[in-house]
């Protein structure tokens, strides 16, 4: 699989946790389903993930900044929106853990990607310095 198709594979998934995430914010509260016990700890998950993926996929240090900041203000509309729907409530929690959520998930996105990028300069580069240093 080539790197691109992985950015891709990357983008939709990631966009599709977003658009899940939408969904499942938009329906009455008594037809929510739960996965986990903590409400706040299914927003943090769900929104690292999506932050992680839309990060590897649209990835340039300009469209991660953009992410820090989108991922959080589609969390505050999602939370705002709440507000006319039947069974479900608006809380700052819920928009601290989604924000919460997200950025860790842009963070490792990066960390991976720096990884990789070093993984590249190393074999690029050929040997390393201390190998080149005991052929002399």
């Amino acid at each position: 699989m080539s790197d691109r198709s992985i950015f891709n594979l990357f983008r939709y998934v990631g966009l599709g946790g977003l658009i899940v995430i939408g969904i499942l914010s938009a329906v009455p509260g008594e037809l929510r389903p739960h996965v986990l016990v903590v409400p706040q700890l299914e927003h943090f998950v769900a929104y690292f993930a999506a932050g992680l993926l839309l990060a590897l996929g649209f990835w340039n240090p300009r469209s991660v900044l953009l992410l820090c900041l989108a991922v959080p203000l589609y969390a505050a509309v999602l939370e705002i929106a709440q507000l006319f729907i039947p069974g479900r409530s608006s809380e700052f929690i819920d928009f601290f853990a989604s924000s919460a959520g997200a950025w860790p998930g842009i963070v490792l996105a990066w960390l991976l990607v720096s990884v990789q990028a070093q993984g590249k300069r190393s074999r690029f580069c050929g040997r390393s310095a201390g190998q080149n240093r005991a052929r002399s």
